[in-house]
């Protein structure tokens, strides 16, 4: 591959669409306003609970109450991203948060989490 001009690749985010035949591969996961979601509300579902009516609180407790096991809460492994969990998700990751959406603080959570899970990987647990 000839690059015209000095490239950071590890600053780099790359996509490809199927209607090539010069695919590069790049394992990263990009989240764009994931759902995560906890059964303790954060600032910014208070906060931010009706303020965008395409993203309500009502709205994303709704698809969780049809996504999650029967009887399961949003603190299921599903739903909340904690720590103990984080093992099982994407080593790199772009996320994308909107500023009004209510579960951003889940979304930053998850972002505070991934040096953990880099750390992890690096070190062979």
């Amino acid at each position: 591959m000839d690059v015209p001009v000095p490239v950071d690749f590890f600053s780099c985010f790359l996509t490809d669409d199927s209607d090539s035949n010069d695919n590069l591969w790049l394992v990263i996961a990009i989240l764009i306003q994931p759902l995560f979601s906890g059964e303790e509300r954060t600032a910014a579902e208070l906060e931010l609970a009706n303020v965008c009516s395409s993203v309500t609180l009502a709205g994303a407790d709704y698809c969780w109450r049809e996504f999650l096991p029967k009887g399961a809460t949003r603190n299921h492994v599903a739903a909340w991203v904690r720590r103990r969990d984080i093992g099982s998700f994407p080593p790199l990751a772009m996320v994308v948060i909107g500023g009004f959406d209510p579960l951003k603080d889940r979304h930053v959570n998850y972002v505070e989490l991934l040096p953990l899970l880099t750390l992890a990987n690096s070190l062979g647990t």
